[in-house]
């Protein structure tokens, strides 16, 4: 009797366990059926044009017959060959030969010309900068440091006495120092062009107490000024020969565009210019000697300049 009772009761837990499982089934199908007519209405309302046609690439025109072998086997554009710098570049300049230019014609004996002009005649340059406001000297507190010497800022240069000092070596006139340099440059001689330039020795004891850097207020000293004079002359000196050496020049003339800056006991000629020609008759122009100085008739290179 219990086991019959025992399998009754299960017989009624698996048939409720099958219809549950068949009602779960029709109400799942109904769901689905709903959203799919939803979905198709929606569809029919926004039309056929919601969804874009896939853009196809319309195919490439055939080329013509032999045209991309004609451009495998051209050859292809030969590049332009960078100018190296000309040795010689126009225009010379202009000479105005005068009689006494023409009774002694040789470096060192000529009369003034256009070419070669006397030192004395040559133009002063603007020497001082203007001492002028800033924002620092207007700010409130602000008092101006201890410098008896400020004027030499505005004259460009302090009040040195004379000296005995003279310049070692050099050549007695611009002529000659301007053929010394074409010389040395033919020889690609960099230490002939280093051995007539303006000595430590000689910055120091008579060129550098009449700038106005050399006073006390700027604190500075002629060894590191002449520091960096030194180091733009060595590249300008191997600028020069990378130019310039290994030619065989003659010298028509000497310019100074720069002017003259006259000190109590030297002179500068600045942006020497050094006119010259080829055997061929080519002219030429050589700057990298940039400044020459002069003191008491001996002429030296003061600096060489390291770029054009």
């Amino acid at each position: 009797m219990t086991t019959r009772l025992d399998i009754s009761n299960r017989a009624r837990v698996l048939v409720g366990v099958a219809a549950a499982l068949i009602l779960g089934g029709l109400t799942a199908a109904l769901v689905l059926s709903g959203c799919a007519r939803n979905e198709a209405g929606a569809t029919e309302q926004r039309g056929t044009s919601a969804v874009p046609p896939r853009q196809v690439p319309a195919p490439a025109e055939p080329a013509a017959a032999g045209t991309e072998a004609a451009k495998a086997t051209a050859p292809l554009p030969t590049p332009a060959i960078a100018p190296v710098r000309p040795s010689l570049s126009p225009p010379a300049l202009k000479t105005t030969t005068t009689a006494k230019s023409a009774a002694a014609p040789v470096p060192g004996g000529r009369g003034e010309t256009e070419a070669f002009p006397r030192p004395e005649s040559v133009p002063l340059t603007p020497m001082g900068d203007v001492i002028g406001f800033s924002p620092v000297t207007k700010s409130p507190g602000y008092y101006p440091g201890d410098d008896p010497e400020a004027d030499a800022v505005r004259t460009g240069r302090r009040k040195a006495p004379l000296t005995d000092v003279p310049f070692q070596g050099g050549m007695k006139s611009p002529e000659d120092l301007a053929v010394y340099i074409l010389d040395a440059l033919r020889r690609r001689d960099s230490r002939s062009l280093q051995s007539v330039r303006v000595t430590l020795s000689e910055f120091s004891e008579i060129m550098w107490p009449e700038f106005p850097q050399s006073r006390p207020y700027c604190n500075s000293t002629a060894e590191f000024a002449y520091t960096f004079m030194e180091r733009t002359s060595y590249q300008g000196v191997k600028l020069g020969l990378s130019d310039w050496g290994g030619q065989d020049l003659r010298l028509e003339g000497v310019a100074y565009p720069g002017g003259r800056s006259p000190y109590t006991n030297f002179a500068l000629y600045n942006g020497v210019e050094l006119h010259v020609s080829a055997a061929d008759g080519r002219p030429g122009v050589i700057r990298f000697a940039e400044c020459f100085a002069e003191r008491k008739g001996v002429w030296k290179v003061y600096t060489y300049k390291d770029k054009e």
